[in-house]
Order: C-alpha cells, then structure tokens, then sequence
C-alpha cells in the first residue's frame, strides 16, 4: 500500500524467501524483512521509507538491499520497485531476488583479482631484486616472463620479448639445448656458456646459462626456466690468472738458470779453486738472492691460490722507489742476457704499496 507501506500481497516465492506463512506476511512493513541497519550503517526503516518516497516522485527503482529471514538470517537481494493500479488504487509492487551467492561469488573474483595483483606485484618485486637474468619459457618454447637484467644484457627493449620464440631472444644454438630439457622425462637442471654483444661496450658478454625444466601438478613438464649469470669478468680474471701463471713459469726458469749455473762453477773444485774467495763469496750472494726470487714468485703463486679460494692475504704496506727496484730488475737482465742492451728512462717514484 503506497499510503501505509503495509503488505497487501505476497506470493509462494516470496514467502519461501523470507520464512513466513502467507497470513503472516500480510500487514507487515517493508522494515520488518530487514536489519536494523543497512551494510553502510543507516537505519532500514528511513532508508525504506527514502526509496518508496523516490518512487514515487521519480519513478521504478533498482538497489541493492540486505534482507532479514523470519529465522533472522541475512541475505543480499536485489530490489525492483515498481508503481501499479490495484482495484483502482495506486499500489507499489516489489520484486526480490536473492543473490547473496553472486555476491559472494563477486567478492572471491574482486578477492581473487586483489591476491593475483599482489602476488604480481610480489613476483615483479622479486625480479627486480635478482641481480641474475632470468627468463621464462613455455613449452612451445615462447618467452612468457623476462626481468629487466635479462633484457639488459641480450640488448632487448623492454616487453619486446613476451611471446617472441626463445630464438629471437637468445644465440640459436641454445635451442636445441632447451628442447632436450623440455622433451626429457625427468625434471633436470643442464648448464651452458654463451657470448653475446655487450651493446655499446664494445665487447661481447659472456653468460653461464642454467636451464631447468618446470614441472606442473601432474609432473609433466609446462616449459623451462632459463637463468643467466654474468661471468664476463670471471673469464677475464681467468685469463690474467693464466698469463700470470706463464708469466711466474718464465720466472721461475730465469733465477734457477743463474742457480744452477753458478753451483756448478762453485762445485767444480778446479774452477773453484781458479777463482778468489771474493768471487766465490759473490757467486753465494748471487745464489742467495736468486733464491730470494724463487721464493717470492712461490709466494705469490700461492697467494693466487689463496684468492682463488676466497681466502683473504695479508699486505704489507710500506713507501719504496719504484724507481730502485726497476733498475734493479734491469740490472739483473743485464748479467744474465749480455747480448742485448737495455735502454732505462726513469725518475724517483716513492709509493706505497706491497712488494
């Protein structure tokens, strides 16, 4: 009744909806199927009483309601409020739809989408964070997911490499290697080294690579993911070490040369006896400092070694002339290399550094 808002009818459906028998629904107010307040705290009875009074001056209307059953359960419903003739008198008819489970289906897709943004969020907090290149390949070995270090290196644009083939994005000869992880049976992990142009350093980079196969919850595999890391620089130290070590076998042959060759002068009793104590005292200091030599180059080998294996060196600092030590180191290739001539330009230098 648009002049009480009392009920003058009701269909089965409706009392099914609400709990109560038809006699039972008839005389009732529109605020005694409702809560006290509505989700958004206002009073039921006002906020009814606002919606009939908009009906009427503005025509049908269409909200959202929180209902109340006889047995006091709430459910959501959908509201249409319509104005009709009854018997000649002007009535308002109202149409209830329960939809609590759409609604709670809305708010687990609105939830699911919340928890799916963050967890993408996580997963791009995570990327950005590994200092390693990773990439993400799908079984039809197609880019799915690159971090901004891989792009980096390989020289890509950024978002240029989802859904390209993985041989767009890294050297050909990664595919086959790729193929036989996705095509095994069993989930594994393979590694391999690559050289790519390192853009406007003038220089390729090399890369490890590690590829492992990812598996989905019926253990077949759903595509790989490919980790690089930078060993540009390791390569490099690695090529010092090894001149180094040709190097330190050059020196190591220099000073045992003079060693050997001055102990056998000095063990040969006639020659010996056919030079003075002098020399002889020389040819020992000779020998002596040569196998100061020796034991520096050991040293420093095994101080290679050391830092090879993580392990820290102790340097003692301390000011000298570079100067001294170079005409030094000349002098002695002097004595032992008499058919060339050497040529020095040199002044003071004072540093301080380890010797």
């Amino acid at each position: 009744d648009c002049d009480t808002h009392k009920i003058l009818d009701s269909n089965k459906a409706a009392e099914e909806l609400f709990g109560y028998r038809h006699d039972e629904m008839l005389g009732k107010m529109p605020d005694d199927f409702s809560p006290p307040c509505q989700p958004d705290g206002s009073s039921s009875q006002a906020k009814a009483a606002e919606k009939i009074a908009r009906l009427i001056h503005e025509g049908h209307q269409f909200f959202d309601w929180t209902h109340q059953r006889k047995d006091g359960t709430l459910f959501q419903a959908e509201v249409h409020l319509t104005l009709i003739s009854l018997d000649g008198n002007e009535a308002l008819l109202a149409v209830v739809r329960d939809v609590t489970q759409r609604k709670y289906a809305e708010m687990a897709l609105v939830n699911a989408l919340a928890e799916a943004e963050s967890s993408r969020d996580k997963i791009d907090a995570i990327l950005k964070a590994i200092s390693d290149g990773l990439i993400v390949v799908d079984s039809d070995l197609r880019v799915v997911l690159i971090n901004e270090t891989a792009q980096k290196w390989l020289g890509l644009v950024e978002g240029e490499a989802i859904d390209q083939a993985v041989s767009e994005v890294l050297p050909g000869s990664i595919v086959p290697f790729l193929n036989g992880v996705v095509t095994a049976g069993s989930s594994q992990t393979r590694h391999c080294n690559i050289e790519v142009p390192a853009e406007g350093d003038g220089y390729n980079r090399f890369l490890a690579v590690q590829v492992t196969s990812i598996k989905d919850s019926e253990k077949s595999t759903s595509g790989t993911l490919v980790l690089l890391r930078d060993i540009t620089r390791e390569r490099e130290l690695d090529l010092l070490k090894n001149e180094f070590i040709s190097s330190a076998a050059h020196e190591l042959n220099t000073p045992l040369t003079v060693i050997m060759g001055f102990a056998e002068l000095l063990v040969n009793r006639e020659y010996r006896q056919s030079i003075s104590l002098e020399q002889q005292q020389e040819f020992l200091e000779t020998i002596r400092e040569k196998g100061e030599v020796l034991t520096s180059i050991v040293d420093d080998l095994l101080k290679l070694e050391q830092l090879e294996f993580g392990q820290s060196i102790h340097l003692d600092y301390g000011y000298f002339d570079l100067q001294l030590d170079i005409l030094s180191l000349v002098k002695q290739y002097e004595e032992t290399y008499t058919d060339h001539r050497f040529t020095v330009e040199t002044s003071p230098c004072e540093i301080s550094a380890d010797r």
